[in-house]
């Protein structure tokens, strides 16, 4: 898996069990196991990286995710 395929599954985890609006850039490190630097350095900033996890959530489907993204308004 690639970098930033690791920290897209990280977000779309916390995405899952958190919802959109509860997740931040420190907790996505923590999970991705990578620091705030390469998440800056691949998605550029907070918004970013919140936009490439809930289009790679849409992108593989997930259920619960969605719902999450739905529920705030995040579009389709």
């Amino acid at each position: 898996m690639s970098t930033r395929d690791v920290i897209l599954t990280a977000g779309v985890e916390l995405l899952t069990d958190r919802g959109v609006d509860a997740v931040t850039v420190t907790d996505v490190a923590r999970r991705s196991g990578y620091s705030r630097q390469t998440l800056h350095a691949t998605f550029g900033d907070a918004a970013g990286l919140r936009a490439a996890v809930c289009d790679h959530a849409r992108e593989v489907g997930n259920e619960r995710a969605n719902t999450w993204l739905n529920l705030a308004g995040w579009p389709t």
